[in-house]
């Protein structure tokens, strides 16, 4: 199996290793349409994801930005060939995410509940191990997201230079809104 982009720096670059993917009947090659200049920022590259899709014996796996599920029922829609896709990122984003593709959405008490369990568990694994707070920063530059004031919530925990300032921080954190559309459920 095979994960890779368009190209390095140009969208282009992935057409001179297509025809080998399909001579050696590679079977699974998960595609995630951006460069690798671009790391995970900026637009994916839709329309020449699109247009290589002929350009494959077996269709790829898609993988990028599916953050909610509108995004994967907007994907199915315009690459109906495609069966298979990929989600990173978008569940560190929302950890809801798969409940929500299954139609399971969580109230805002409940969510806030899981989530909390969720960091829990998280910063309990990490605890003992060198470089705590870095480990933690990691994973909150995702987990911010899940609350109104990303920016100020990130902030928080960037600060953080010991266990106990990162305890306060959370602590705080938890206090804050969710994100939530139309201040419902979380979608």
């Amino acid at each position: 199996s095979i994960k890779l982009r368009l190209g390095r720096e140009n969208p282009k670059e992935i057409r001179e290793l297509l025809p080998i993917f399909n001579e050696f009947k590679i079977e699974d090659i998960c595609l995630h349409p951006r460069l690798g200049t671009q790391l995970y920022k900026g637009k994916i590259w839709e329309d020449e994801f699109e247009q290589l899709l002929p350009l494959f014996k077996t269709p790829p796996c898609y993988n990028g930005d599916i953050t909610n599920p509108e995004d994967l029922m907007r994907l199915k829609k315009r690459f109906p060939s495609i069966t298979r896709w990929m989600i990173g990122r978008g569940a560190l984003n929302n950890p809801a995410l798969f409940l929500q593709l299954k139609n399971q959405n969580l109230a805002p008490q409940d969510y806030r509940t899981k989530l909390h369990a969720f960091h829990q568990e998280l910063s309990s694994a990490y605890w003992e191990k060198d470089h705590f707070i870095d480990k933690m920063k990691a994973h909150w530059f995702y987990l911010a997201n899940c609350f109104e004031e990303s920016h100020k919530v990130f902030k928080k925990i960037k600060k953080s230079k010991t266990k106990e300032e990162y305890l306060e921080a959370t602590q705080w954190i938890f206090t804050r809104p969710l994100h939530t559309q139309e201040n419902k459920e979380l979608v």
